[in-house]
């Protein structure tokens, strides 16, 4: 009997497969900015935080890679205690630009000043007293995506004090773009070359095999893209008469 080994070897990238491909683009002062759709909230009872993106998309979804830039913008209310500090933190994913220098945008008097503590995290003390003719305002924080050594389903997370707040994205090597024609649509072939053993057709038309192919393993790909976003993507194929997979392949 015929052995057939299954290989869920794909020519695709990981994010050919996945399909959840994140835009959180460059952005640097002076380019115009567009809130992303896919805003997320450290909420805070007087502050919060939102993600800001120049809103590019692919497939939907946002993306990340080395050395985007983007902006947390803080916003604040007139309910923050007079002379109080939050502190703002980010996960792996970010980092404060080398050489940084926090200073309160002109004109604000509602924040007394910006500062960076011991662990490089961005400290906020507000005016005291609180300016009378403030109810609210917004504060923007620019960071640089680390090095992305995978491409990766994960979240950009940050935290307001001990308020947590994230957004979905898919980071993206440098070598791993996306291809904008992908469509949805599956395939198989063998990827290992025809075995070597004779196939012929005896003289009442019947199609004979050499003994000689009991045994031999056949490699095959299996393919399947979508330009959905998937989670836990189940690809099944059903085998031919008179072959089986391989244990463990």
């Amino acid at each position: 009997m015929a052995r057939h080994a299954a290989e869920a070897r794909s020519p695709l990238s990981f994010l050919y497969q996945l399909l959840a491909i994140v835009v959180v683009s460059a952005l640097a002062l002076g380019a115009q900015l567009v809130t992303s759709q896919f805003e997320a909230f450290a909420q805070n009872e007087a502050v919060s935080a939102t993600l800001i993106t120049d809103g590019q998309t692919f497939a939907g979804e946002p993306k990340l890679t080395t050395g985007d830039t983007v902006i947390l913008r803080v916003s604040y209310d007139n309910s923050v205690t007079p002379g109080s500090s939050v502190t703002i933190s980010v996960g792996d994913e970010l980092s404060l630009p080398a050489g940084t220098s926090l200073t309160v945008p002109a004109g604000n008097t509602a924040i007394q000043s910006m500062t960076t503590d011991a662990n490089g995290n961005v400290v906020i003390t507000f005016a005291d007293p609180f300016p009378s003719d403030v109810e609210q305002g917004a504060l923007d924080i620019s960071y640089v995506v680390n090095t992305v050594t995978e491409s990766e389903m994960t979240e950009v997370t940050w935290s307001i004090d001990d308020r947590a707040g994230s957004a979905d994205v898919v980071l993206v090597t440098a070598d791993d773009e996306p291809n904008s024609n992908l469509s949805d649509g599956s395939s198989k072939s063998i990827t290992a070359g025809w075995p070597s053993f004779s196939v012929s057709v005896d003289s009442s038309g019947n199609v004979v095999i050499d003994p000689s192919a009991v045994g031999t393993e056949i490699t095959y790909t299996l393919t399947a893209s979508t330009v959905s976003a998937v989670s836990g993507y189940t690809i099944a194929d059903t085998l031919a008469e008179r072959m089986t997979y391989v244990d463990g392949s």
